[in-house]
């Protein structure tokens, strides 16, 4: 087996699945920005009463959070499918292992 081959094989494997790529990074990525915009989110509306601070939050998760998911999703894919076929390996490949050090900074892992 030459370098081209498994370079050629892996891509192959990883287009194959770059639905599930794409929605593993998405799902991380919100994990792990959510608690930031949370708080972020809970300084901005610390005044309000505290009705209104629950509906502020119930539409922060589900229009903000809907919508970030999405969007990323949808341009992550549609870059990472334009990738040729080294880039998409070595891009999945920073992109996870970013994901695995700002969990560690946080904590998570």
């Amino acid at each position: 087996m030459t370098f081209h081959t498994v370079v050629h094989d892996v891509a192959q494997f990883l287009k194959q699945n770059i639905q599930f790529i794409t929605f593993g990074i998405t799902a991380v990525t919100v994990t792990l920005v959510g608690p930031f915009i949370n708080g972020t989110v809970k300084r901005i509306i610390a005044s309000l009463h505290w009705i209104l601070r629950y509906i502020l939050f119930v539409l922060l998760c589900t229009i903000g959070y809907g919508f970030l998911s999405h969007t990323l999703y949808f341009w992550l894919k549609k870059w990472l499918t334009h990738l040729p076929e080294i880039q998409l390996i070595i891009w999945v490949s920073v992109i996870y292992l970013g994901l695995a050090w700002v969990a560690k900074q946080q904590k998570e892992i």
